[in-house]
């Protein structure tokens, strides 16, 4: 039970500080999929391939779609559970 608490906690520092430098966006999409339970994050193939350097610090998945996206200039859109970014 301990184990589950330290876990949790290290779990939920890491969510609050996210930072990418120089990289790809289908990388910087994989790693906020992974902390996500709801919201999974998807873009094409070729959008994936260009690279990002970001900080997040507490945003929801959600807003991090959205930084992402008037960063690199591209469109956000939500069908249900899948958000897409594209251009």
């Amino acid at each position: 039970l301990e184990f589950r608490r330290v876990l949790f906690r290290l779990i939920a520092h890491y969510w609050k500080s996210m930072r990418f430098k120089d990289e790809s966006l289908m990388n910087i999409l994989r790693v906020i999929n992974m902390h996500s339970s709801g919201l999974q994050l998807k873009t094409s193939p070729s959008l994936g391939e260009r690279r990002l350097t970001v900080a997040f610090s507490g945003e929801s998945p959600e807003s991090m779609a959205e930084l992402i996206c008037l960063a690199m200039n591209l469109k956000y859109t939500r069908e249900g559970d899948i958000g897409v970014l594209s251009e």
